[in-house]
């Protein structure tokens, strides 16, 4: 099981810098896996700190059943959620 999810995880991860990147950000990785920050994209003069999550599905729907950690509030980092389907959708 935690193969898979490691899978999942770094799948959504790539799925996600790719749509970043189409939508004309510079997408820079973290290298830590404690970190509270998985991506950090800039585009102009925006700064986006991100922390991707996969959907999961439960009785046949999709979920999004994660929220923000009291440090991650802090540092405003928002989610983004990567769907089964490759769909992205960053959560304000």
């Amino acid at each position: 099981m935690t193969h898979f999810k490691n899978h999942k995880g770094t799948h959504s991860e790539l799925s996600a810098q790719m749509w970043l990147a189409k939508q004309n950000y510079y997408v820079f990785k973290n290298i830590d896996n404690q970190s509270p920050v998985d991506l950090i994209a800039l585009k102009d003069k925006e700064i986006l700190l991100i922390d991707v999550k996969s959907t999961t599905m439960k009785r046949g729907y999709e979920c999004k059943g994660r929220s923000l950690t009291p440090k991650q509030k802090d540092l405003g980092v928002k989610l983004l959620y990567v769907y089964r389907n490759g769909d992205c959708r960053l959560d304000n």
